[in-house]
């Protein structure tokens, strides 16, 4: 018989198969193509924030001190979005202390300053350097994906949030969202308005007894107790920054004179951070958190389990979300606490993982703001004291998204 013509059995096809299924599935895990789409369009953000810095960079030149130069108005942050509100009162944005502009659907790619950007490039003596302003590949408010411009006046930034988690990482250079990508004269003195971030504490002071807020919304931190951290202040080397907040487990804690931003009424809100327990408290522990009478919030370790807790009155209507085991003890953990109270449903994440589908809170609870307005890092008023390290401390008056939490994890793990 001639074997040169014998056909494959079944069991050899089967083979085949299974080889080539195998194949398929090691090509999407190494490439994974959504993380190549999301690259691609991080790539083409990156090439249009240079061609709007260099651009403004250009009328700079060309314009600065003539009559008609301006780069726009301070505490206003300019949008890629279309909208036929100027304020962009149609998209639904979270409240900052910065004021919104957009521009309407059929003017936002101009050159001139009824453009999204507020600056007429149309007056640099060569023309303008492009035909229509670059927007944002996604340009959507639900993702937050659009393109951000903030000015005081004299500098300026125009960022972009970062899609890939190559990106994301790699735009972290001591911006206040570690996925933001920037670019301009102002990067590291404007905050980073129009994103959601109403209150930012690295903790990275390394002395003194004030701690500051980098959202922009100025809410500055005074620490109480006896400092026990390095050369005897209140701070430790840190995991992020080159500082992190020590707290000593029986003086010390952070109270922050809050303004309205953080004042969440029923709205949504997120809390995040890093944490590091030197040892397990046994009782419960607030990290972060308002005053321990409601109406209140905190993100507290509840018999040793991180926990989010929210509660409208003092007299309760407490929810708690035990979402993890017991915490763990001697590395750093990044948090997030996710209070969707328009769904009605809590979310909580430790080390960018969220555990279980989320928890139903109902949508009922009525406004968590305070009439001390005071936001406490350590303890609440009489609570007992955290021991251990807090770094990076983020408040968010809005939901941020399951990917948006992974994003900022790991950027900063």
């Amino acid at each position: 018989m001639d074997s040169s013509n014998r056909a494959f059995t079944i069991i050899e096809l089967l083979v085949v198969i299974a080889i080539i299924a195998i194949l398929a599935v090691t090509v999407i895990l190494v490439l994974n193509p959504s993380q190549l789409l999301a690259q691609s369009r991080d790539t083409q953000r990156l090439a249009d924030l240079a061609t709007i810095n260099s651009a403004v960079g250009l009328y700079n030149t060309d314009q600065g001190g003539s009559l008609g130069y301006s780069l726009g108005s301070a505490s206003t942050a300019y949008l890629s979005l279309p909208s036929p509100s100027s304020s962009c009162a149609t998209l639904n944005l979270a409240t900052s202390a910065y004021g919104y502009n957009c521009s309407t659907n059929a003017n936002y790619r101009l050159a001139s300053s009824n453009g999204w950007l507020p600056i007429n490039f149309n007056l640099i003596s060569a023309g303008s350097p492009f035909g229509s302003v670059p927007v944002d590949p996604t340009n959507q408010t639900s993702s937050g994906l659009y393109y951000s411009y903030t000015t005081n006046g004299s500098v300026y930034e125009v960022s972009a949030l970062a899609e890939s988690q190559k990106y994301a990482k790699a735009g972290f250079q001591g911006t206040n969202d570690p996925a933001l990508l920037e670019e301009g004269s102002g990067v590291s003195n404007l905050p980073d308005a129009g994103r959601g971030l109403v209150g930012y504490w690295p903790l990275n002071e390394g002395q003194g007894s004030s701690t500051l807020d980098w959202s922009g919304d100025g809410d500055v931190g005074t620490w109480t107790g006896t400092p026990t951290g390095t050369n005897g202040t209140y701070y430790t080397p840190g995991h992020i920054w080159q500082w992190a907040g020590d707290f000593d487990g029986a003086t010390d804690y952070v109270t922050i004179q809050t303004s309205t931003n953080v004042e969440f009424g029923s709205g949504d809100f997120t809390v995040a951070g890093w944490y590091y327990l030197n040892s397990l408290p046994g009782v419960a522990t607030p990290l972060v958190g308002t005053s321990d009478v409601g109406p209140r919030w905190d993100f507290e370790l509840n018999s040793n389990k991180p926990t989010c807790r929210i509660e409208s009155s003092a007299f309760y209507y407490d929810q708690t979300f035990s979402f993890y085991g017991t915490s763990p003890v001697g590395q750093w953990v990044f948090f997030a606490c996710v209070y969707a109270r328009a769904a009605g449903t809590l979310y909580g994440y430790l080390n960018g993982t969220q555990y279980s589908t989320g928890y139903s809170m109902g949508n009922n609870l009525g406004s968590v703001s305070t009439s001390s307005s005071f936001l406490y890092l350590g303890s609440t008023e009489s609570f007992p004291y955290f021991k251990g390290y807090l770094s990076d401390i983020r408040l968010y008056d809005r939901a941020l998204s399951a990917s948006e939490i992974t994003t900022i994890y790991n950027a900063e793990k």
